[in-house]
């Protein structure tokens, strides 16, 4: 009892610095250079390091959810983000017609999700949370991810226009979240 009353809530101010990291992280990363040279690697390091410091920084003071719903709602959330995040980067390297600049961020973007989506991952969740649905759910994902990256390839190779779009880049990126989440998956299953 006298542990709960010594532990302190986190306010506004303890919320600043993870966020003030991972605002900062992201704003560096509209610095890159189109053609990536050394400059363009150390911004990119620097980024991806701002962005451990202040996420891991920002869960520790999150405070754990006490209820099941609670972890479900948490994950629901980190997993949206996450998605959010990895559509974005998508949408990035087909705008950008698969710039080397566009590339490393959604790459970068594909990094950063796994680790959101493997927070909130607790015993709580899975009260709520079928492990037999989550499984079918991940299949349907990967299953989607390919399907798009099928699709988007064959609209590269149907294009008479011919140069490049950033489809191939895309579809590269979906097929490699699907490798991702086929290895976590199985990797969580073989624990």
């Amino acid at each position: 009892m006298d542990k709960q009353n010594d532990i302190k809530k986190p306010g506004f101010f303890d919320y600043l610095m993870p966020l003030g990291l991972l605002t900062l992280s992201y704003v560096l990363l509209c610095y890159l250079p189109c053609e990536l040279t050394i400059k363009g690697w150390i911004v990119f390091g620097v980024s991806a390091f701002l962005f451990c410091l202040g996420y891991f920084g920002l869960i520790q003071i999150i405070p754990e959810p006490k209820s099941a719903t609670g972890a479900v709602v948490r994950k629901l959330i980190m997993t949206t983000l996450a998605v959010a995040m990895f559509a974005f980067g998508l949408y990035y390297v087909y705008r950008d017609h698969g710039s080397e600049k566009s590339v490393v961020i959604a790459i970068l973007l594909l990094i950063q999700c796994v680790v959101m989506c493997g927070f909130g991952s607790s015993d709580k969740c899975d009260e709520l949370l079928s492990p037999k649905l989550m499984k079918f759910l991940n299949y349907v994902l990967m299953a989607a991810m390919i399907v798009a990256g099928i699709w988007f390839f064959a609209q590269e190779i149907i294009d008479e226009a011919g140069g490049s779009s950033g489809r191939v880049e895309v579809a590269a990126i979906l097929w490699g979240a699907a490798g991702t989440l086929w290895y976590s998956r199985h990797g969580s299953d073989e624990r």
